[in-house]
């Protein structure tokens, strides 16, 4: 399904909250950064994400969703891809983000690709860029209901030192 009517963006409140996430998703942004969007769906936060990280390249599992996107931002580097299986070498990217898109995945599995992929050499998000929800010490950016799941999943993890993003911006945030 692509018709996002079905999610209210349009609405008061739909628009509070997409203006929310995509302020989320693209903090920090920087010409300088390699991200990667997981779950990137029509393309509905993309756009944001994109003039925030032109080195973008946004994935999704669902080839229909990915033509969707492809033709909303024709300029913009998709590709259909499983979050368990990301088809890029280690180290590939400074930031990792998506949106809505956890309570869709294995965690445990999509978070090890999300660390493999992710450079232990990136720059990281400074100080004054974060943002409430974001846990500083292992480089996580979370909001919403998956918090609790991404926090524990990276609670004892070697990647306190890397630079890592993943805006799992629940459908409650």
């Amino acid at each position: 399904e692509t018709d996002e009517e079905n999610w209210g963006w349009s609405s008061a409140a739909g628009r509070i909250r997409k203006a929310r996430r995509e302020d989320f998703l693209s903090g920090g942004g920087s010409p300088d950064l390699a991200v990667l969007e997981i779950g990137c769906g029509s393309g509905t936060f993309t756009a944001a994400i994109a003039r925030a990280y032109p080195r973008l390249i946004a994935t999704d599992i669902a080839d229909l969703l990915v033509a969707a996107a492809r033709e909303r931002l024709p300029n913009t580097e998709f590709r259909v891809m499983d979050a368990h299986q990301v088809d890029f070498p280690d180290g590939t990217f400074d930031r990792v983000v998506g949106c809505s898109v956890l309570h869709h995945l294995d965690c445990a599995r999509a978070l090890r690709e999300v660390l493999r992929v992710v450079s232990p050499t990136g720059k990281n998000s400074s100080n004054s860029t974060m943002r409430p929800g974001r846990d500083e010490g292992s480089g996580v950016a979370v909001a919403g209901s998956a918090y609790s799941t991404v926090a524990a999943s990276f609670s004892n993890a070697s990647a306190a030192s890397r630079s890592l993003a993943v805006a799992a911006a629940s459908a409650s945030c």
